[in-house]
């Protein structure tokens, strides 16, 4: 079911997608890793409210005075909405495999929370890394001190 909420479609596709999709990505998947094939697939499955996670492990019943407290806690307002996905992926390093343009990774570090930005040149390029990799950076004019206070939030590092 369809919703429209402030210019956001809401739906939840989660149980359609476990029920008819998973089973056929599975399939699709087990040829993609014998064939060696790199792939990413991914799916926006639900956009809605965003939902509580489930508390780990045997915790004490809350009295009604305890529920009612960490309700008052809970900011007013608007519902946080979110978008939740469905990964799945035969990525080039775990296959020992090198294309010559490995879009693959620039997706998965997309997937990760890295930001894509236009580059106006090749001598403005530079590779986002992931967490423990090198950063190869042009830096141009600006000092890497400079930089590094800006990315710190310091406007002057003076």
């Amino acid at each position: 079911m369809l919703e429209e909420n402030d210019n956001l479609t809401i739906y939840d596709s989660t149980a359609q997608f476990e029920a008819e999709i998973r089973p056929l990505l599975d399939q699709i998947t087990i040829k993609m890793k014998a064939y060696r094939i790199p792939f990413l697939f991914c799916a926006a499955v639900r956009n809605g409210e965003k939902r509580e996670e489930p508390k780990k492990g045997r915790g004490k019943a809350k009295t009604k005075a305890e529920a009612e407290a960490e309700a008052a806690e809970e900011p007013a307002g608007e519902p946080e909405i979110v978008t939740e996905y469905e990964y799945e992926g035969n990525f080039c390093e775990s296959n020992g495999i090198v294309l010559a343009d490995d879009k693959l990774t620039d997706f998965l570090r997309i997937t990760c929370g890295f930001k894509v930005m236009p580059v106006q040149d090749e001598e403005e390029a530079y590779t986002l890394t992931m967490p423990g990799e090198s950063i190869e950076m042009d830096y141009g004019d600006e000092g890497i001190d400079e930089i590094n206070a800006i990315l710190a939030g310091v406007e002057d590092p003076g």
